[in-house]
């Protein structure tokens, strides 16, 4: 830093000589020994703390804090013997980082300090360290007696357990202040949902922990989530009453732990009138199926069919071969539901395997299998089904090639116009005006060009508006359903 004063001096003297200026490692707030500290040049602190600008205690003690942080141990130590330095400024903020990230001898060397409180802001250093899985440092901070490690309502048990830090687990359990059944046996719980085994195994040798706390959620998790060495452990503790994760591991598709559970004499099939196979037909998951059938105790059939009709709604041909197989099942409940929603969605394997069947009848409620696939737009449905006599392609007023051609479905227009109870020219054309009005141009050419025209449609309901055409045919409709 150069002296003002030398600069005038050698002004009024006419001098020449350059003035070098003065260097000073306590510029900027002690910004030197903050960053010397921080990255842990032991050495270059040395030094600084020797010159007498130089304060380690600037900026609210930063140097001790980031040495502290970042575990430079040798930099600490030099750092607490200046008596300048504070290290529990900013609530300790030194012990607390150094706890989270696990440098243990700095650690012992803040503790040795009177001043330092390592059960601040409810005893976060303990719960950072075992949230990390810190071993060390949880020993360490356990051997002074203002840690409490139930803080936080068990935080640190909890958190170690949801994370699977069995070493820390045992730790903790050691103390007689830990109560791992804090909020409904929460660490517990975690431990299960999250597969870790070993930290179960612990938590179990403890006589106050509860498996079945809170309706068995414990067993409940670790079956929907597949975890088969927890449903093993669990099945062990007469505590647990496994009906109830039957559904869940049957719905997410676990086979292997459904046989688990299946195994188990406590196991009771329909509950929820069979809602293990209901769940698994929505999902698609075939294996579960399987295994489901495979038990004399199930019935696929439970809940108005609902397995045939969910597995046909969503796609799953190979679970509707399979619950086709058993005499039980019905696909022709609720109006033939299965073929209806098959058709609708597009699923043609489906609605071949279901045509299959003596009880399905794809000409229900005036061929709405077929009038809502030409709706959606499903060619191969729409083949499919007409190679049946029962399905009418002209019912409801021509209502499938209507659908068809308003919502430019060419090719499911040139099939329906082979068939010949198929009328283009219904209720004055009202195909080909759709068509027309929502830029189908392709369908309109298919329309024009079929010899199906009837003049006399035409003069009926050519005038009207489209409008008032589309009222009559929906109470037409009405009238037929």
């Amino acid at each position: 830093m150069i002296d003002d004063r030398q600069i005038r001096r050698c002004n009024q003297k006419y001098e020449t000589k350059p003035i070098l200026p003065i260097v000073d490692p306590g510029a900027c707030d002690n910004e030197a020994i903050k960053l010397a500290s921080e990255n842990g040049h032991g050495e270059i602190v040395q030094i600084l703390l020797k010159h007498a600008t130089v304060d380690p205690s600037a900026r609210e003690n930063s140097a001790i804090q980031y040495a502290s942080k970042n575990g430079h141990v040798e930099v600490v130590r030099m750092l607490l013997a200046d008596s300048r330095v504070d290290p529990t400024l900013e609530d300790n903020y030194a012990i607390r980082y150094s706890s989270m990230n696990g440098h243990a001898h700095v650690v012992k060397l803040l503790l040795d300090d009177s001043r330092v409180d390592p059960s601040v802001w409810e005893n976060i250093a303990i719960q950072d360290a075992c949230q990390n899985n810190h071993t060390e440092v949880i020993k360490i901070l356990l051997e002074d007696p203002r840690v409490d490690p139930s803080a936080g309502e068990n935080f640190a048990i909890q958190v170690a357990s949801e994370d699977g830090y069995a070493g820390v687990v045992k730790i903790l359990l050691t103390d007689p202040r830990v109560d791992p059944t804090q909020e409904c046996n929460y660490a517990f719980r975690r431990a299960c949902e999250n597969n870790h085994a070993e930290v179960v195994k612990l938590l179990l040798a403890d006589p106050r922990v509860e498996p079945d706390a809170r309706d068995d959620y414990s067993i409940i998790r670790a079956a929907e989530n597949g975890h088969v060495e927890i449903v093993k452990i669990l099945l062990q503790d007469s505590r647990v009453n496994p009906t109830y994760a039957i559904g869940n591991a049957s719905e997410a598709g676990h086979a292997e732990v459904l046989k688990l559970l299946l195994a188990d004499p406590r196991v009771d099939t329909n509950f929820g009138v069979n809602c293990a196979s209901r769940y698994a037909s929505k999902e698609g998951h075939l294996e579960v199926i399987k295994t489901l059938l495979a038990d004399a105790r199930e019935d696929p059939g439970a809940w108005y069919n609902e397995s045939i009709m969910h597995s046909s709604e969503f796609g799953h041909v190979e679970i509707v071969k399979t619950l086709l197989g058993d005499p039980r099942v019905d696909p022709g409940v609720r109006r033939n539901y299965a073929i209806r929603r098959a058709s609708a969605n597009g699923h043609y394997e489906v609605v071949k395997v279901l045509l299959t069947h003596p009880k399905i009848d794809p000409s229900v409620r005036r061929s709405y299998a077929l009038r809502h696939a030409s709706r959606n737009g499903h060619l191969e449905v729409i083949k499919v089904l007409l190679t049946d006599a029962r399905v009418d392609p002209g019912a409801r007023y021509n209502e499938s090639i209507v659908r068809a051609a308003e919502y430019g479905h060419v090719e499911i227009v040139k099939a329906l116009l082979k068939d010949s109870r198929v009328n283009p020219s219904a209720w004055g054309n009202y195909a080909i005006r759709c068509a027309s009005e929502n830029g189908h141009a392709e369908v309109v050419k298919v329309l024009l060009a079929d010899s199906k025209t009837d003049p006399e449609e035409i003069k009926l309901f050519g005038t009207l508006p489209r409008k008032a055409i589309w009222k009559m045919i929906n109470f037409s409709w009405r009238l037929l359903e």
